[in-house]
C-alpha cells in the first residue's frame, strides 16, 4: 500500500507538472502574439515612412540580400513587405535547373562550380532532406 501511495504521488506530480507546462505554453503563446502585433505595428509605420520617402525621392539605397536560401528568401520577403525593394544576389541556378545539375554530379561526377549542392536557389538545405 505504501508503494501505491508513492506511485500515486508521483503520478499526481507528473500531471501537475504537465498542466503547468501547458499553462506556461499558453502564456508564451499570448506573449508572442502581443509581441508580433507590436512588431507588425512598428513595421507598418516603417513601411509608411519608406513610402513617404519614395514619394519625395529620398528613399535611399536598396538593401542587398546575399543568397536565396531560407534566410535569404525570408529576409527579402520582410524587406519587400517593408517597401525597401531588395536586390537579391544568388550564385547558382534556379531550383529546377539546379536539380538537373546536381543529378549530373551524383550520377556522372560532373561538377558545376557555380551551381551545385551548396550554391543555388533554395540554399544548401534543398538537398539535405
Amino acid at each position: 500500500m505504501h508503494r501505491l501511495k508513492n506511485l500515486s504521488k508521483k503520478i499526481m506530480a507528473m500531471i501537475l507538472a504537465a498542466e503547468l507546462i501547458a499553462a506556461a505554453g499558453m502564456v508564451l503563446d499570448i506573449l508572442y502574439t502581443v509581441y508580433l502585433t507590436r512588431q507588425n505595428a512598428r513595421l507598418q509605420k516603417q513601411a509608411e515612412a519608406i513610402a513617404e520617402a519614395k514619394k519625395k525621392g529620398s528613399a535611399g539605397p536598396r538593401p542587398v540580400v546575399a543568397g536565396f536560401g531560407p534566410c535569404g528568401i525570408f529576409a527579402a520577403l520582410i524587406l519587400a513587405e517593408a517597401g525597401l525593394e531588395p536586390i537579391v544576389l544568388e550564385r547558382g541556378e534556379p531550383v529546377d535547373e539546379r536539380i538537373k545539375t546536381v543529378e549530373k554530379f551524383w550520377e556522372k561526377g560532373i561538377l558545376n562550380t557555380e551551381s551545385n549542392v551548396q550554391f543555388g536557389e533554395g540554399g544548401a538545405g534543398t538537398f539535405s532532406d
